[in-house]
């Protein structure tokens, strides 16, 4: 036996000793502190291994995984015994022939998640075997090896492996698939797989699926059997009658089995499907009564039949009572009949009732040569019954608890409480002191550990955050669909948590009530006649289930319950919006909120929005007196005195008593410094107000031009912001005389995370807290001060990328004439995904800039204009593109320009030192010599583009600038006219562009320089040309190895890869003569024009042994 990395090894060396793979891999073994603190505590520390015995060694061993095993059997000859004696645990061995390749896959799938890859390939005479070990299977990392053994046989070698690590697992995986039609078994040695759960067989002969089969237990989880071809393969009668078709859960046959009716009447599946052979359709209807009559499969969900006849629908429905789905039916299940046949596709379906339960039903689905029985229609518990908290009522049932062992409930509790092993020793006071901390979802599925358990989370409170109740009517819409008459009923059980949704409708003397289930709906039927009532119960239940302690309440009811309720006190609520018919309602309501501090919003279901009235007396309302927030879908009649007292810091209503001289008081008093901390006060009245009576005697500013520029200059977007949030109208600024500065303080501090102590800081110091903040922080607290302007004036604004274009068309929306605007792009930091766009354009006698910003009511961009006063608008774009560059210190990492006439003259542009990549127009020459003068010397990444196709021409003499020269990266797109000398001596790590020049003996020159090791170490070069390429000139000299069959089956991954990002074409691999494990990839396609390209894609690695290989590199995107 030879391996192309280690020499000659033994064979049981080879796979015994798979640690080589894991060495320094840098893998940790998933433990929580908790399970390592344990196991220190039972093995008395590591430091005491040696005198631990064996027993206590074993128990160890068993929590370790492969890899860890390996390592531990190097460190002692006793150590080494109980690895090889102790079992190692497998979860899956998969072991697949190829159908046209000769080799065999196989497959290795611990329970770390940790895969091991072989392929067993027919080389000759000789078996290569190439392993890969998948440090996760979520992971790209992986450990490679390849592995040669002579005079072999690939099929039994690969036979021997799956058998000898069947073995090393004593014989105890839990899954299992295999997919060899000629398995040897009269050779094998497995006789029992005990713990088997899940087996798959692909083949074609019958006896060796019948021989797995009688390997592995009679009850399985799933058994699936797939011929590779079913036209020559039926599993028959005999076949079928094993206790491991009739017993297991989950039976699928991916060809024809030949089960009688009285076989299948005795199936067990939950899941079955196959294609029938001598069942006949009297069979199938037997087997749908069986489950109507309540005797059918336990857990039944479904079975899928593939028929090459006609199903005979009248022969299956015999004898059955079932409702065909038509339009009346649809309109009943709602969005069900759209989840069903989107899943399933078309075809007829009919709903089967059982008789025993009338509320469980089955779905007959049948289409053109398909017939699938489906168990859809599911009992759930009455709302007449106070039933204990469930996650069922608002999504996952999580059903797979209820099958649980006792050890697995105990596992899932442990999971729940951090691992408290005494939980079952805790009294109640103590256990309901746990179940307090937990979220809603863990306190579901501790209710379903034990009856103690469920008492506990009976007894214990939720956690809700808000609730709210609407009624929607005939003509609402959800997600673009009319609705019935309804109840939507929604619960948050935290502020950041999600909304869970439930609807109740009526559907004749039955309520339905749906809510979702992750992308299904799940519908239960309550008998009531009143789905009101059944709404609004649901809701107040939950209420109180969390103690009462909600913090926001909103109802759109008309035909709320009063009567009937069972609401209390709510005394944490904080927001209520309230939905009310009357005065009456509104009373109702309030009783039960707290007095102080509340965001109240309370209206109207009627369009006339002042049929809602509120008197001085319904003011004195302690809820209304001392809240922070008031709005009132009607009229308010403060009197003086109560207007003037307000504590609001929002109000929004239409006012009735308050007079202009009342108005002008409460700004006065807001001037003074003796008013309400308002935020913002929206006021309707019923008359015109006298404008010069509100402001007498009152300093103020009105919003002219010239107040709106000296804003603009601080923060460009106050103006058009407010004004497209609030409307225009007559404005006028109001300055406080306490504290003019008060709102600028307060945005200082919440910037600089209450830094009490700003004001102190000379100007280095806020210098150096300025330049980490981001650019829209920045123009805020440039406007809190003159000294924070000026030092927001000197601060390094960090601008990573910016784009220069005078062509375009459409700019994320804003269409304008082409080559009839200059659309200005940036970026201020790599890692932000969003680009600021501006165009500027002509406007009638001036100038424009327009920009797109995201309107929250209409949930979409809107188009914001400003206008110049200057018709060159190519000038008011470079001046504001160059005034952001010198804004950035010049430091702009990336730069792209697209205009036909840069106003190099009047430009302001100094060098940008640290400029790495540059998109340049190179049509014209001039302007392109212009900005090369500002760009640094060396390793810049240069793209150049003319907007003419094939219109770019580069001379030699252009080549020679030292940007170029000495660039990383050089693209062209156009035609470089490269001198041999100059192509030859080429320092750019990747280069393309049209060759005009360069013939095929100076590239064959080239090669053999990178060959005799006199080249550079060029990553890639990508050659175009107008004329076809002589490959025997080019590879004159060279040797050279073609990608043929043998190199695809050596390079496996890196083969295919190379296709997808690089295309096809004629492929040679080129070694270096100093350095044999280094070599480039020759590509000579001939598309469109003719491309010779070159990449170095085998670089030289360094095994553990200290030996090297060859790895190969796709090469990157340029």
């Amino acid at each position: 036996m030879s391996s192309t990395s280690d020499g000659v090894q033994d064979e049981e060396e080879d796979f015994n000793n798979l640690d080589c793979l894991f060495e320094n891999s840098g893998i940790k073994k998933r433990a929580t502190k908790k399970e390592i603190d344990d196991l220190l505590t039972y093995i008395g520390g590591f430091e005491k291994w040696n005198n631990l015995n064996d027993d206590c060694r074993i128990q160890v061993l068993k929590l370790l995984e492969y890899e860890d095993r390996g390592r531990l059997g190097f460190c002692s000859k006793r150590d080494n015994l109980l690895v090889e004696s102790t079992p190692l645990h497998v979860d899956t061995i998969q072991v697949e022939e190829g159908t046209l390749v000769n080799n065999v896959a196989v497959q290795i799938a611990f329970n770390s998640r940790k895969l091991l890859n072989l392929v067993f390939t027919k080389q000759g005479n000789d078996t290569h075997i190439g392993w890969t070990f998948f440090l996760d299977t979520r992971s790209s990392k992986s450990k490679s090896k390849i592995v040669i053994l002579n005079s072999s046989d690939y099929r039994k070698e690969a036979v021997k492996f799956v058998e000898r690590w069947m073995k090393q697992c004593n014989y105890e995986l839990e899954n299992l698939i295999v997919g060899m039609t000629d398995y040897p078994i009269e050779t094998s040695q497995i006789k029992r797989l005990p713990r088997c759960k899940r087996l798959r067989i692909m083949g074609d002969r019958l006896d060796i699926s019948e021989w797995w089969i009688q390997k592995v237990p009679e009850k399985l989880l799933s058994l699936e059997l797939s011929p590779y071809d079913d036209t020559k393969l039926i599993f028959t009668k005999e076949f079928l009658n094993q206790p491991q078709v009739m017993e297991s859960q989950i039976v699928r046959f991916y060809g024809f089995a030949d089960f009688t009716d009285e076989q299948f009447l005795k199936t067990k599946a939950q899941l079955i499907t196959f294609s029938p052979v001598s069942l006949t359709s009297d069979g199938i209807n037997k087997y749908i009564k069986k489950f109507v009559n309540g005797n059918g499969s336990p857990n039944f969900e479904r079975a899928v039949f593939r028929f090459s006849d006609v199903v005979e629908e009248g022969k299956i429905l015999n004898g059955l009572e079932y409702r065909t789905w038509d339009k009346e039916f649809k309109r009943e299940i709602g969005s069900f009949w759209n989840d069903f046949l989107r899943m399933l596709g078309g075809g007829r379906c009919f709903q089967i009732p059982s008789r025993v339960d009338p509320y469980e039903s089955l779905t007959l689905h049948v289409d053109i040569g398909y017939m699938g029985i489906y168990k859809t229609g599911h009992r759930t518990m009455s709302e007449e019954i106070e039933p204990t908290i469930k996650l069922g009522e608002l999504g996952d049932a999580l059903n797979e608890i209820e099958k649980l062992s006792s050890k697995g409930r105990i596992r899932l509790l442990n999971s729940f409480i951090s691992g408290f092993e005494k939980w079952d020793q805790l009294n109640e006071d103590c256990r309901l002191h746990v179940v307090q901390f937990l979220d809603y979802k863990s306190m579901c599925n501790l209710e379903r550990c034990s009856k103690q358990d469920q008492k506990s989370v009976k007894d214990a409170p939720i956690q809700i955050f808000s609730v709210e109740i609407a009624e929607l009517d005939d003509g609402s819409a959800e997600n673009g669909q009319k609705v019935p008459d309804s109840v939507r009923v929604t619960l948050r059980f935290s502020f950041t948590a999600k909304n869970y949704e439930l609807i109740f409708s009526q559907n004749g003397e039955y309520v339905e009530r749906v809510c979702g289930v992750k992308r299904r709906r799940e519908i239960i039927i309550v008998k009531s006649s009143d789905h009101y009532q059944e709404a609004v119960n649901f809701a107040e239940r939950m209420i109180r289930k969390g103690q009462n302690r909600l913090e926001e309440l909103r109802v759109y009811m008309k035909k709320y319950p009063f009567e009937n309720s069972q609401m209390r006190s709510l005394p944490r609520c904080k927001t209520a919006r309230l939905g009310v018919m009357n005065k009456v309602e509104m009373w109702w309501w309030l009783k039960w909120l707290p007095k102080d501090n509340l965001d109240v919003w309370i209206s109207t279901f009627e369009r006339d929005t002042f049929k809602l009235a509120l008197s001085s007396e319904d003011l004195n309302c302690q809820q209304f007196r001392n809240a922070e927030q008031l709005r009132v879908s009607g009229r308010v009649d403060y009197t003086e005195e109560q207007f003037l007292n307000l504590k609001l810091k929002i109000g929004l209503f239409d006012s009735v008593g308050v007079t202009d001289e009342i108005f002008k008081q409460f700004i006065k008093n807001w001037i003074n410094g003796t008013g309400c901390r308002l935020q913002r006060m929206h006021l309707g009245f019923m008359e015109d107000r006298k404008l010069d009576v509100i402001l007498q005697g009152i300093e103020f500013r009105e919003w002219d031009q010239d107040f709106k520029d000296e804003v603009s200059i601080k923060n460009v977007h106050f103006v058009m912001e407010f004004e497209s949030i609030c409307g225009i109208g007559e404005l006028y600024q109001i300055y406080s005389k306490v504290d003019p500065y008060e709102k600028r303080f307060r945005l200082l501090k919440n910037f600089i995370r209450e830094f009490e102590k700003w004001s102190q800081l000379n100007e280095d110091c806020r210098l150096h807290v300025v330049q980490f903040l981001d650019y829209k922080s920045m123009c805020k607290l440039e406007i809190c001060s003159k000294q924070d302007q000026g030092t927001v004036k000197n601060a390094h604004v960090n601008i990573y990328k910016m784009s220069i274009c005078d062509e375009r068309k459409i700019t994320e929306g804003i269409e304008t004439e082409e080559f009839d605007n200059v659309a200005i792009s940036f970026q201020f930091d790599s890692y932000m995904t969003r680009t600021y766009n501006l165009v500027f354009s002509p406007e009638g006698d001036g100038s424009k800039m327009q920009w797109l910003k995201y309107n929250h009511s209409k949930r979409g961009m809107d188009i914001h204009t400003l206008l110049i006063d200057s018709p060159n608008y190519h000038q008011k774009a470079i001046e504001f593109a160059e005034n952001m560059i010198k804004k950035g210190k010049y430091e702009l990492p990336q730069l792209m320009v697209d205009m036909k006439d840069y106003p190099m003259e009047t430009s302001k542009m100094r060098p940008l030192s640290r400029c790495k990549t540059i998109r340049i127009c190179g049509d014209d020459k001039n302007q392109l010599r212009w900005w090369f003068e500002w760009f640094p010397e060396k390793n810049l990444d240069i793209r150049m583009f003319s907007r003419f196709e094939n219109q770019l021409f580069i001379s030699s003499e252009e080549l020679n600038w030292p940007k170029i020269q000495q660039a990383q990266k050089f693209k062209l797109c156009g035609r470089a006219y490269f001198t041999d000398e100059q192509f030859l001596n080429l320092k750019i790590r990747m280069a393309g562009f049209a060759s005009v020049s360069v013939s095929d003996d100076v590239i064959n020159r080239f090669l053999k320089n990178w060959i005799n090791g006199t080249g550079y170490k060029f990553h890639q070069i990508l050659l175009g040309s107008i004329n076809d390429r002589k490959i025997d000139t080019i590879l004159r000299g060279i040797e050279l190895r073609e990608w043929d069959e043998d190199f695809r089956e050596e390079a496996g991954f890196f083969y295919s890869e190379f296709h997808r990002f690089c295309g096809r074409g004629q492929l040679y691999q080129i070694s270096n003569r100093i350095h044999p494990y280094e070599s480039l990839t020759l590509q000579i396609t001939d598309f469109e024009e003719a491309e010779l390209n070159i990449y170095h894609t085998g670089k030289r690695q360094t095994a553990r042994n200290g030996e090297y290989y060859t790895e190969y590199y796709v090469p990157s995107y340029f």
